[in-house]
């Protein structure tokens, strides 16, 4: 995705976002989001909305909500849907509970599509 190649330090600033952080952050879980639908700014990934990256350190399954995913449809990553690593074919993330759950030691790549 261009989401992942962005050029300026203004892009960064606007799109990225880490979103696990806090009193009530879930310890060893770091959670990026990266918006392409920004006002003011010219989107830069035709194909998607956003992408969300979540990166378990622990040795434990970890579940993640936030109300910003709400009415969200975010799905695995292609690449990762084929992959050869199993473990990494069990992330989801349940739209009704608008919860990601992510194996450990695994890093998902979710996408929302345009």
């Amino acid at each position: 995705s261009p989401l992942f190649r962005l050029r300026t330090a203004e892009d960064v600033m606007a799109r990225v976002g880490f979103l696990n952080s806090g009193a009530d952050q879930v310890p060893g879980l770091i959670v990026m989001e990266i918006r392409d639908e920004l006002d003011g700014m010219k989107p830069v990934d035709p194909a998607n909305r956003r992408v969300v990256v979540l990166f378990n350190a622990t040795t434990e399954t970890v579940a993640f909500d936030h109300e910003s995913f709400k009415g969200a449809s975010l799905e695995l990553h292609p690449v990762q849907q084929v992959s050869k690593d199993e473990m990494v074919k069990q992330a989801s993330f349940d739209e009704q509970k608008v919860r990601f759950s992510v194996p450990a030691r695994t890093t998902a790549v979710f996408v929302e599509r345009q």
